[in-house]
């Protein structure tokens, strides 16, 4: 059985830009707040258009820790 390697997967962690993430989240959520306002989403209660941005942001953020897992060193 292939031990894991934790120090290689703090690495990845570590190296994070979390000022950079912390921006995406503020742009994410006054979006957000924009889309429900354009919607009428809390006068109407059609959430739609909402679900589905948080849909495509859920798997846009998982897609991109998918991609991080991977050496690109290894790859060319």
């Amino acid at each position: 059985m292939k031990k894991i390697d934790y120090r290689k997967n703090f690495k990845i962690v570590k190296n994070i830009d979390w000022k950079l993430v912390a921006i995406v989240l503020v742009i994410f959520l006054i979006g957000i707040l924009i889309l429900s306002s354009a919607t009428h989403a809390n006068i109407t209660k059609n959430y739609t258009q909402i679900y589905k941005q948080l849909l495509a942001f859920v798997l846009g953020v998982g897609i991109i820790m998918v991609m991080m897992l991977f050496d690109y060193d290894s790859v060319g």
